[in-house]
């Protein structure tokens, strides 16, 4: 199992940045030949979403790479043909998150609690020196 994991992590092929992505935010497709690690240059990268046909997302640029903006949320799955093997990836495109409401609750009670472990610090006495 450990060689399994350890096989997957150091072959890989066709990867996608940030794997979880937020709408709005820029995702990069890598692919690099599996022999040399050198970028794949002008390969099709294709992308399915839901249950539609695969749709022409790209061709990799110099670096092996294609980059494109998230618009909608849901899975994707991009699919190139490498060396005469089919790669499939999987990728998950998540709603944006509101943080100006964690901001405006969280800011204020964690600098509340901060300064009530100051002061309760403070106001312990201190140990007599022998």
């Amino acid at each position: 199992m450990a060689s399994h994991l350890v096989l997957l992590a150091l072959l890989q092929q066709f990867v996608v940045t940030p794997y979880t992505a937020e709408v709005g935010e820029h995702v990069q497709v890598e692919v690099r030949s599996r022999d040399t690690r050198e970028p794949a240059r002008g390969l099709p990268i294709d992308v399915v979403i839901g249950t539609s046909p695969p749709q022409r997302l790209g061709v990799t640029d110099e670096h092996g790479m294609v980059g494109f903006i998230a618009d909608l949320p849901g899975d994707r799955y991009f699919v190139t043909e490498l060396d005469g093997v089919r790669l499939v990836l999987p990728m998950r495109i998540v709603s944006s998150r509101r943080r100006l409401l964690y901001a405006v609750t969280c800011v204020p009670l964690g600098l509340a609690f901060g300064f009530a472990i100051v002061r309760r610090w403070r106001r312990r006495p201190s140990e007599p020196a022998e």
